[in-house]
C-alpha cells in the first residue's frame, strides 16, 4: 500500500513543481527557454524521485544494500518526498512574494546584447587556456588520465581514480576548480558554438571530452554535453519542439552508446541486460543510496557540522560525512583512502549533524542558498564581467543546477561554503581574462 501511495504522490509532484517554479529561475518552459528547470528537473525527476520509487518498491533488494529495510524506508521516503516539496515551496516563496529580484523571475525569453558575445567569447578563451594548464599540473603530479589508462593499458578504473584523488600532491580545490572549469567551458562551448569554424568546434569539443572523462566519471559526459545543447538552444533564432527532440533523440542515443562503452571496457565485457541493470542501480538506487542507508543506520554526529563551515579545515581537523558512511558501509579491510564516497540527498548528511530539527528545516535553508546564489553570481557576471542580465541568466541557469546538486550533501550549502568557493573560481576566471584577454595576449 505504501509504495502505491508514493507512486501516487510522485505523479502529482510533478505537475505541482511545475506549478510552483513557474515564472521563476527555475522554471521549466520551452517558450522563454527555461532550461535552468530542464536542468534542475533532470536530477530530480531522473534520479532522485525514480529512486524514490524504486526503493519504495523494494527494487533495492535485487542490488548491493547493508543497513537499510523496509521500515527505514518508508521513514526515509517520507523525508524525502517532504524536503522536494518544502523545497520547491520555499524556493517559489521567496522569488515571488519575499525577495521578488529580476535575476530570481523570468518573464520573457533571456535574450543576448552584442556585447555579450565577444564577452562570452573571450571567456570561453580563458577558460580553455585554465583547462589545459590544469591538465598540464595533474600530469606533472604523476596522475594519470582514467579512462584512457583503463582503455589503453587495462589499468583499473576505479584504482586509478583513487590513486588521482589520494596519491598525488593536488590539493582538493584544484580538483574541484577542474570539475567547475569543464562544466563552464562546456556551456561557453555551446553558446559560441555556431560562431565557431570547423577546426574549433573539433578541438573544442575533443577538450570536453578529454577533460569530462579525466577522472574516470561517466555521468558527466552526458551532462556536460546536454549542458552545451541547451546552451547552443538559448541562444538559436530558429527555435522549435522539433529541433529540440532532433537533438534529444542523438544526444540520448550517442550518450547511451558511449556509457555502454565505457562500461564494457571498465568491466571486461557486459551484456545489455546487465547494462539496464547498472543503469537502475547506479541512475536510481545509488544516486540517492546514502540517504536510504543512513536512516538505517542513523550515523550522528555534530562535528560534521565543521565541514560545511568555510575554511575550517585549515584550522581544524574534523570528520567528513559522506566519507565517514562510505566506510561504515564499504570499509572492511580497507582505508580511507582505499574508497570513495557515497552518493546521497541533502537531508540525510542534515540528519546525520543535527537529527530531526536540522531534517527538516534542510529543505529551506538550501533554497534560501539557491536563491542567494543565483542573485549573488548574476551580479558578479554583470558587474566583472560585464554581461546583460539575459547573457547571465543564460549561463547561470544551466551553471547553478550543474553544481550545486541535489543528490550532494548538504555540506557544501549550509553556511554558503559552495557558493564561496564558486565566486573564487569566477574571480580567478576574471583576472585572469583581463589579464590575458583583455591584453590581447591570445
Amino acid at each position: 500500500m505504501f509504495e502505491f501511495l508514493v507512486l501516487g504522490w510522485c505523479a502529482l509532484f510533478v505537475p505541482l513543481n511545475l506549478f510552483l517554479l513557474k515564472g521563476t529561475f527555475l522554471e521549466a518552459s520551452w517558450k522563454r527557454k527555461g532550461f535552468g528547470g530542464l536542468v534542475f528537473g533532470k536530477e530530480v525527476f531522473l534520479l532522485i524521485v525514480p529512486g524514490i520509487i524504486l526503493y519504495s518498491f523494494g527494487v533495492y533488494k535485487n542490488f548491493v544494500y547493508f543497513y537499510v529495510t523496509d521500515e527505514s524506508v518508508q521513514e526515509a521516503t517520507i523525508y524525502a518526498l517532504y524536503a522536494l516539496l518544502l523545497f520547491s515551496i520555499t524556493f517559489a516563496a521567496i522569488c515571488k512574494f519575499f525577495y521578488r529580484h529580476k535575476s530570481l523571475l523570468t518573464k520573457n525569453a533571456p535574450v543576448l546584447v552584442d556585447k555579450d558575445l565577444l564577452l562570452i567569447d573571450g571567456i570561453y578563451r580563458v577558460t580553455i587556456f585554465c583547462i589545459i594548464v590544469v591538465l598540464v599540473l595533474f600530469f606533472a603530479a604523476g596522475m594519470r588520465h582514467a579512462l584512457l589508462s583503463n582503455i589503453v593499458s587495462g589499468s583499473d578504473l576505479m584504482e586509478v581514480r583513487l590513486q588521482n584523488r589520494y596519491a598525488t600532491s593536488i590539493p582538493t580545490v584544484v580538483m574541484s576548480f577542474f570539475r567547475f572549469l569543464f562544466i563552464f567551458n562546456g556551456i561557453l562551448f555551446g553558446l559560441s558554438y555556431d560562431r565557431m569554424g570547423r577546426y574549433r568546434k573539433a578541438f573544442g569539443l575533443c577538450l570536453i571530452l578529454f577533460a569530462v572523462t579525466f577522472f574516470g566519471d561517466k555521468a558527466p559526459i552526458f551532462s556536460v554535453l546536454v549542458l552545451a545543447i541547451l546552451a547552443n538552444l538559448s541562444v538559436a533564432n530558429k527555435f522549435s519542439l522539433a529541433r529540440v527532440a532532433k537533438y534529444s533523440l542523438l544526444m540520448g542515443a550517442v550518450s547511451l552508446a558511449a556509457l555502454f562503452a565505457i562500461s564494457y571496457i571498465q568491466f571486461g565485457g557486459i551484456n545489455l541486460s546487465d547494462f539496464i541493470q547498472f543503469l537502475l542501480f547506479r541512475a536510481g538506487l545509488g544516486q540517492i543510496g546514502g540517504l536510504y542507508e543512513e536512516f538505517a543506520i542513523r550515523l550522528h554526529d555534530a562535528n560534521y557540522i565543521w565541514h560545511s563551515i568555510p575554511f575550517a579545515n585549515l584550522l581544524i581537523d574534523y570528520p567528513i560525512y559522506n566519507k565517514d558512511l562510505m566506510m561504515v558501509l564499504w570499509g572492511a579491510n580497507t582505508t580511507a583512502d582505499e574508497t570513495g564516497v557515497v552518493n546521497s540527498f541533502f537531508v540525510g548528511e542534515a540528519f546525520a549533524i543535527g537529527g530531526y530539527v536540522l531534517a527538516l528545516i534542510s529543505p529551506a535553508i538550501v533554497a534560501l542558498n539557491y536563491c542567494l546564489a543565483i542573485v549573488l553570481l548574476t551580479g558578479f557576471f554583470r558587474h566583472f564581467f560585464g554581461y546583460s542580465l539575459g547573457a547571465a541568466r543564460i549561463i547561470l541557469q544551466l551553471l547553478i543546477p550543474s553544481t550545486f546538486i541535489m543528490t550532494g550533501d548538504i555540506a557544501g550549502i549550509l553556511f554558503g561554503k559552495l557558493l564561496i568557493m564558486t565566486l573564487l573560481f569566477l574571480v580567478a576566471l576574471w583576472l585572469l581574462y583581463s589579464l590575458l584577454y583583455r591584453r590581447r595576449i591570445f
